[in-house]
């Protein structure tokens, strides 16, 4: 075994000396010693393998729609990336995070949105720093904004506000009923907890 060992050396130490030693076959060259040695894999990520492989878990253990979600950011994010989203994923930097949001920004997405968007791909890259040997989460150092005039927090409904909510929407998006008002779950309403509108 040890002179299998000192063959994958001597075979880096030639590619290098001829400047054809890439940073993905010296990866695979240590891969195989490891696998040699301990009789177990050692996988390298590139940023698109594991958000595929985090994805593909995510769809298996969450609702449809969940899944949807994660994968719509993901598409999002690795398309931001261009080329960069096949090389190894340490090569991630807080600010690839920073410019995946600015440019979900520019395109005129709201702030909600874009937050969740980074949101998936934080939760991507803590997964990865615990499966995927990533040393540290670049999307730690990226910080959610605060801009002025759009909250990231949603408000349940007071009943004062139902009136104004709900006047040109009534006809097609509610129920009335007896005088009180239906509304979608992510108002904060539960059943038998609706107000009258008066």
């Amino acid at each position: 075994m040890s002179a299998q060992f000192v063959s994958s050396l001597v075979a880096a130490e030639k590619l290098a000396r001829e400047e054809r030693l890439t940073e993905s076959r010296a990866r695979k060259l240590i891969a195989e010693i490891v696998e040699r040695t301990t009789g177990e894999r050692l996988n390298f990520f590139t940023v698109r393998g594991w958000f595929e492989d985090w994805i593909a878990g995510k769809k298996i253990s969450k609702a449809d729609a969940t899944g949807v979600r994660y994968s719509n950011a993901v598409t999002l994010f690795l398309e931001s990336l261009g080329d960069r989203a096949d090389k190894n994923i340490e090569t991630l930097r807080p600010a690839d995070i920073t410019r995946f949001f600015k440019a979900e920004r520019e395109k005129g997405k709201s702030l909600m949105t874009c937050v969740l968007n980074v949101k998936v791909v934080k939760m991507a890259l803590r997964s990865a720093t615990k499966m995927a040997g990533l040393k540290q989460n670049p999307a730690d150092g990226f910080e959610m904004p605060k801009e002025e005039g759009e909250s990231v927090d949603r408000e349940v409904f007071t009943p004062d506000g139902f009136p104004v909510c709900l006047a040109p929407a009534c006809p097609v998006a509610g129920f009335c009923l007896g005088g009180r008002v239906m509304i979608a779950h992510r108002s904060g309403a539960v059943r038998g907890g609706c107000q009258p509108v008066r």
